[in-house]
């Protein structure tokens, strides 16, 4: 049974299926102990426990690990095993039989059981403190490169440098999990792989799972003896064990074969994982046997893992570029639309146009039985036959390819233009669409060899066969186009919901104005057939006209009662809101408060923890009383005590606390102008918020330099006199981009900001909001990296200046 297991036949059927996490035998580097936790008795271990401890395996099955460890190495591994297994700290450089192994532990599938790995130690030479170094080389090197190129390159070589391998290779998914090498570090004798393309069948899904589910993955010796685990199943539960998460376990037969197809005789596999998903692998080859230690896997998983983090940073950065152009371009696009709600006219007719929204070479719109194009596009008569071929397929909100020709086939002829296309309907009930053309881009694919599987026959049943042949397969790829990207396709679908809106409310105008039209032609077509009878149509006129005013008087009553009562709702609503939001906020901070003074002094998390609570309840309150003010200002119901109020004063009592704050960051503080006395006409509170905001954003986006506060004053053509206070920093500053959207709700320049600096996009329109209603105005200038200039104007009340002593 166990010989057959070993030679686990892959059919046509079951190739997708193959159990590769339960193979029953392992790799012969290391053995492997399964322990029943509760008891510490060994239920199951590997064949070759012999080769290591010189009892074969069913002496050793029965017996506790308590009998195999010394003292203080059994108290190190029965505590790692008390805290959880998830949290031991591997490897454990324990004595055994006399000989240094690295025991890695893992917890089982079923809870009540342990996997116990034993790896001999080798490589004892090896200086470890220098990998702190190469480490620090390493990240250097990465925050160096400027490109997506060079960072792999520089990857490929250090995890060359550090774990000594023939080959190195950074290899890259495309969304159908066909993979390339994008960069390789090699010996020089070797033929490079760099550019050449790895069908998906060669890493099946089930083995991708495991590369996302593990980093590192490593094969000592392909030409292993695999060793089986005796009793073939667990006596608990009556299965195989599940060795998804450990080193040794044994290698698919498939991948055996299809290694030495390629002359290569051990490996190391790194896993490339960004936002949960992966992106790819860092594989190494040797072409003889070879170990590595432990800890040089770790080393190379960590680059791994370095490496991926930069992927993701660089991703981020260019897919948030590109968002924010498709934003800005969509807000231009539904202000031309909402204009004189016409789609066409402001989708098609201006130097923002839906052409422009994508990276795309041409558009149509169909609607209301007219179309519009744009740009390079398909003939009218093959975009009316992709629309019928859109009716038929339920598409939903959006449909997206990037090779039209194979869903629609004689459309091949016109790839050209359209092989690509990204489709919204617009109407739910007729053939109205929006279209964007993408033409063909041809480009040659290097495979490692002819992608097609191969079958052989073997004791009257099929397999799969790995390749056997690696040499340049070069396919040319025709009828496709650059593939549409996860963020146009939201782009796309928030424009289709914008679009419908305006469709609804024209189709609905449109309704209104027919039915009065309607109404006008019969009150004609009944005054020329009437006319004998002239004053008594005018007197039923007047009657209805009557009626009509008294209908419409007590509508516009009843309107204005329900817009009152909805006032009055909301305001009670915020009211409402503001004590039931902020009573349990400010009662998780109080406890917070009391758990730390219970604990804090004594643990030093629970502190960490509490601190982390209270602050965070704080900003959320923050928020929160933003968001409220914010919508009292809408409901109208923020009442304010306006007073005449002298500025320098305002000024003195808030600086203290930001005096403080600067001292911490080393940030000076000017401030010029305060000698003369102004007086402003404001809610004093509100005019301290405005200071607070502008001062404290000032103090927390500037690393460095200093904060300045100038007070001076102007005069308009008309003599009108005004308070100016400018608040200027030395700190990132904001981008031209940005500039538009600074005071907008909400609004961050980017993620990163919002993480680094925290805050809710709130302060500044609140404080605009504030200053306008105090008949102000506040404006910005900033340079990225230089610095920003707050700029607040408000009415003076008097001319006469006080210089004070």
């Amino acid at each position: 049974m166990q010989k057959a297991e070993q030679n686990f036949e892959v059919t046509l059927i079951n190739c997708e299926d193959e159990p590769i996490h339960i193979p029953n035998c392992i790799q012969s580097f290391g053995f492997m102990w399964i322990m029943e936790k509760a008891s510490c008795r060994i239920l199951q271990v590997s064949q070759n426990v012999e080769d290591f401890l010189e009892q074969e395996a069913e002496q050793v099955i029965g017996t506790s690990i308590k009998q195999w460890f010394e003292k203080e190495d059994l108290k190190l591994i029965l505590k790692s095993i008390e805290n959880g297994v998830s949290l031991a700290i591997n490897p454990i450089r324990v004595t055994l039989n006399h000989e240094e192994y690295n025991i890695i532990l893992h917890q089982a599938a079923n809870p009540a059981l342990i996997i116990i790995e034993c790896e001999p130690v080798r490589n004892t030479n090896i200086d470890y403190a220098s990998f702190y170094d190469f480490l620090n080389l390493t990240i250097a090197k990465f925050q160096q490169v400027r490109s997506s190129k060079k960072l792999y390159e520089a990857a490929a070589e250090q995890v060359r440098f550090v774990t000594g391998y023939d080959r190195v290779m950074v290899y890259k998914f495309d969304s159908e999990w066909n993979g390339e090498v994008v960069a390789e570090a090699k010996r020089k004798d070797l033929k490079p792989f760099l550019g050449l393309h790895y069908p998906a069948t060669d890493i099946p899904a089930q083995a991708r799972a495991l590369y996302l589910r593990n980093w590192t993955r490593m094969i000592v010796d392909i030409d292993y003896k695999p060793a089986p685990i005796v009793p073939r199943l667990n006596p608990l539960d009556c299965k195989p064990i599940d060795m998804s998460d450990t080193v040794l376990r044994s290698i698919s037969p498939i991948h055996i074969e299809y290694l030495k197809n390629m002359g290569v005789a051990a490996t190391l596999t790194i896993s490339l994982i960004t936002e949960g998903k992966l992106w790819g692998l860092i594989a190494c080859h040797h072409y003889s046997p070879k170990f590595n230690d432990y800890n040089i896997r770790k080393t190379a998983e960590f680059i791994g893992k370095i490496l991926s983090y930069q992927i993701s940073m660089q991703s981020d950065m260019e897919a948030e570029h590109y968002v924010s152009h498709m934003r800005s371009h969509l807000s231009h696009l539904l202000d031309q639309m909402v204009e004189n709600w016409q789609v066409a006219d402001g989708l098609m007719k201006h130097d923002y146009n839906v052409l422009n929204l994508f990276d795309c070479t041409g558009v149509a719109l169909l609607q209301e039985g007219e179309l519009h194009l744009l740009g390079k596009t398909p003939a009218p008569e093959h975009i009316y036959h992709i629309v019928s071929w859109l009716d038929k397929q339920n598409i939903g909100e959006c449909f997206h390819t990037n090779h039209l020709a194979g869903h629609i086939p004689e459309l091949g002829r016109i790839k050209a233009l359209a092989s690509g296309l990204l489709a919204i309907p617009i109407s739910a009930f007729s053939q109205e669409y929006i279209l964007w053309f993408r033409p063909e881009e041809t480009y040659t694919v290097e495979w490692a060899g002819n992608p097609e599987k191969n079958f052989v026959r073997e004791d009257n049943s099929i397999r799969l066969s790995p390749r056997k042949s690696f040499n340049k397969w070069k396919q040319r790829v025709h009828q496709k186009s650059k593939k549409w990207l996860d963020s146009e396709i939201q782009i796309a679908k928030k424009l289709r919901v914008h679009v419908m809106e305006i469709v609804v409310r024209t189709a609905s105008e449109i309704k209104r104005i027919n039915k009065e039209l309607s109404s006008i032609k019969q009150e004609l077509e009944d005054r020329v057939g009437m006319r004998t009878t002239e004053l008594k149509n005018l007197n039923q006129k007047l009657q209805v006209e009557i009626a009509e005013r008294i209908k419409t008087e007590q509508a516009l009553r009843h309107a204005k009662e329900l817009a009152e009562e909805m006032n009055r709702l909301k305001s009670n609503f915020l009211a409402n809101m503001s004590h039931e939001v902020r009573t349990p906020i400010n009662g998780i901070i109080g406890l917070a408060q009391v758990i730390e003074n219970e604990y804090g002094n004594e643990h030093r998390e629970i502190k960490s923890y509490t601190q982390l609570i209270r602050d965070s309840g704080k900003r959320l309150l923050q928020t929160i009383m933003g968001i409220l003010n914010m919508a009292r200002m809408e409901a109208k119901s923020y009442s304010f005590a306006l007073e005449r109020i002298e500025v320098s004063q305002a000024i003195d009592s808030v600086m203290p606390l930001f005096r403080g704050m600067a001292k911490q960051k080393q940030i000076k503080i000017e401030v010029q102008g305060t000698e003369q006395e102004y007086y402003v006409h404001v809610d004093k509170e509100c005019f301290e918020q405005i200071l607070n905001n502008l001062i404290g954003n000032a103090i927390k986006f500037t690393k460095k330099g200093k904060v300045t506060l100038k007070a001076s004053e102007s005069y308009d053509s008309k003599g009108m006199g005004y308070f100016v206070l400018s608040v200027s920093d030395t700190g990132v500053g904001i981008t031209k981009e940005f500039l538009p959207h600074v005071f907008t709700p909400f609004e961050q320049e980017s993620q990163g900001i919002a993480r680094q600096y925290e805050g809710s996009g709130l302060g500044l329109s609140i404080a605009k909001r504030y200053i306008e209603l105090f008949d102000g105005t506040i404006s910005v200038e900033s340079i990225k990296n230089k610095g920003t200039t707050f700029k607040v104007k408000l009415p003076l009340q008097d001319k006469e200046r006080k210089i004070k002593i």
